[in-house]
């Protein structure tokens, strides 16, 4: 028998999830990556959960006490350093470099090219392979192609040209700071705890994660209540260009981030504000919902944020992003005789659990939207703090396809 191949455009963490989980299976993967350089998650910190170790397992990846940091606290603290909530809670944290390196070193490395963009994809037919055609003029076919290129995919966009990202009425400014590098007592709070603050149009999340270096870092995720006039100016670079998609770290004009230090001082405990203010880079992101009604069309398929974006407060990218890789495989395996038929099965699937955590996700937002009457209930619910540190990233019911890789697929 011919050994069956499966072509993957995108080479982050879906991207890597599925080539080594396919690979595993037996079949030939290639991942096309169009960044010319190794991909970094600059200032993104990791949250761990069972489903996820679980997951990482299956894709070749040892999950020994090497991974991250390990936590056992959750906790809020006001200004004045009195704690406000705190629970147990076991995690282990990482850094998103040091976990993208750990996939890339399971999957042999001709699987993976760099400097692959694609420009042009045909989904297939029962009769038909799916193919790709790049930025260098190649075409290649494959019995699969899946699209796990992120959240503004080029699979996604042929795939479902009328689905449209749903921006969030807040901005998230992101960064690392080497834990070393705070003073003692910061150390001491920040250090060994997964900490969620509220205050009013602020939420800020701080957790201790492993770089790729060897060395503990903080991670930090300060999400913004903004106005539309707010967001386009922090968007727009001091050449006068406006970037709603994103903006690069270098463009980012200087006032802002000064100004956004500033502001940590006053809102935050000094414990926080510090960690914030020795944070060498600091990113801005766009927070959006994403959803698809389908995940695969003839021998194509979605994985990942190309199909379902959650904003961040679940935590759940990358289990996602695994759970879809793991269902994937598991559907092809069982269906390996009709892959249009076995990739529709995983669309049934996933889709619901896709619509599940981006629900979850507004949810668990909406304490940054008090005005949104639909969420009212839930703005209501997580204006308490403890409710806001329990539920905060943490595992959802089925986003890693437990149930399945258990019981086999039916």
């Amino acid at each position: 028998m011919n050994q069956r191949n499966a072509l993957i455009v995108g080479g982050s963490m879906a991207g890597l999830f599925t080539a080594n989980m396919l690979h595993r299976a037996g079949w030939d993967v290639v991942i096309l990556e169009r960044a010319t350089t190794p991909l970094s998650g600059r200032g993104t910190g990791i949250v761990t959960h069972a489903g996820m170790l679980a997951l990482l397992r299956r894709a070749g990846v040892t999950t020994d006490a090497s991974l991250g940091v390990p936590l056992t606290r959750r906790l809020s603290f006001d200004k004045q350093g009195r704690i406000t909530a705190q629970t147990a809670f076991s995690q282990i944290l990482m850094g998103w470099s040091r976990l993208h390196a750990l996939l890339v070193d399971a999957l042999p490395a001709h699987c993976y090219q760099l400097n692959r963009g694609v420009a042009e994809v045909a989904f297939g037919t029962t009769s038909a392979r799916a193919r790709a055609i790049c930025h260098d003029g190649e075409t290649v076919e494959a019995d699969v192609l899946i699209g796990a290129d992120g959240v503004r995919s080029l699979v996604r966009g042929v795939m479902l040209p009328n689905e449209h990202l749903e921006t969030a009425p807040y901005i998230a400014w992101r960064g690392l700071v080497r834990q070393s590098h705070l003073t003692a007592s910061a150390q001491a709070q920040l250090g060994d705890a997964f900490v969620v603050v509220h205050e009013p149009n602020e939420e800020l999340v701080t957790y201790p994660v492993l770089g790729d270096d060897g060395h503990v870092y903080i991670n930090i995720v300060w999400y913004r209540r903004v106005s539309d006039a707010q967001r386009r100016q922090l968007f727009t670079d001091e050449a006068g260009a406006y970037h709603p998609q994103g903006i690069s770290p270098l463009a980012i004009r200087p006032g802002f981030v000064a100004q956004a230090k500033a502001d940590a001082s006053a809102i935050f405990h000094p414990h926080l504000a510090e960690a914030i203010a020795l944070a060498p880079e600091f990113l801005l992101q766009v927070i959006v919902d994403q959803t698809a009604p389908v995940m695969a069309v003839g021998r194509t398929a979605l994985v990942g944020d190309a199909a379902f974006v959650a904003r961040p407060h679940v935590g759940q990218g990358v289990t996602k992003a695994g759970g879809d890789a793991w269902a994937l495989t598991q559907f092809l395996e069982a269906g390996r005789d009709d892959v249009v038929g076995a990739l529709a099965q995983y669309s049934a699937s996933r889709v619901p659990v896709g619509k599940r955590a981006v629900a979850r996700a507004r949810e668990l937002g909406a304490v940054l939207m008090p005005d949104e009457r639909s969420l009212s209930e839930w703005s209501a619910h997580y204006s308490d703090a403890q409710n806001l540190l329990v539920d905060t990233a943490v595992e959802l019911p089925g986003l890693a396809h437990i149930s399945v890789m258990d019981e086999g697929v039916t």
